[in-house]
């Protein structure tokens, strides 16, 4: 199996949504129920701000590919001291395969100047808590976001050191 990893570009968008639409409907329709997975697609993974996001540079997204397969993406927004891994999906046919780990693994080589990676997940979401903690993160605390519409989104806050030299006392979320 040949596994590699794409820079998205915007003409990317349009497949990326697909991929969103895709993967959401099938793993949060069950925990989190259709109306507030729909207004989320809707607000955070539709083609247009995935374009806009890539094309201002707020995000850079990655293509996952398995044997020539589009098998995932990711993005990560880059921060002063860290880096957010905003989104990580696998589509079900891939998952345990180790894709997530090899994505990891690109994003701390290619970020190495960086001192932590961090992310939220749904407190619902057991199967990606448990396999971000196999892949080294830890819950650092907790957050309520306003996702608009009347939802919110109910999550931990996971962090990864990359940089041994980040001081414990410097502000992480």
């Amino acid at each position: 199996m040949e596994k590699h990893i794409k820079t998205a570009a915007v003409s990317d968008a349009p497949l990326i949504a697909a991929l969103a639409d895709e993967i959401w409907k099938e793993h949060y329709f069950p925990m989190s129920g259709e109306a507030y997975v729909l207004h989320l697609l809707k607000t955070l993974q539709s083609e247009e701000i995935i374009a806009a996001d890539i094309a201002s540079g707020k995000a850079i997204y990655y293509l996952l590919y398995l044997d020539n397969a589009v098998a995932g993406y990711c993005a990560v927004n880059l921060e002063e001291n860290s880096v957010c891994l905003s989104k990580l999906y696998v589509k079900k046919a891939y998952r345990q395969l180790g894709l997530s780990r090899m994505m990891l693994d690109y994003i701390k080589e290619h970020f190495a100047s960086k001192n932590y990676i961090h992310l939220i997940v749904n407190k619902k979401n057991a199967g990606s808590i448990a396999a971000y903690q196999a892949l080294g993160f830890s819950i650092t605390g907790e957050v309520v976001i306003d996702a608009g519409n009347g939802f919110y989104m109910y999550d931990y806050v996971m962090k990864l050191m990359i940089n041994d030299e980040c001081s414990e006392n410097s502000n992480h979320p």
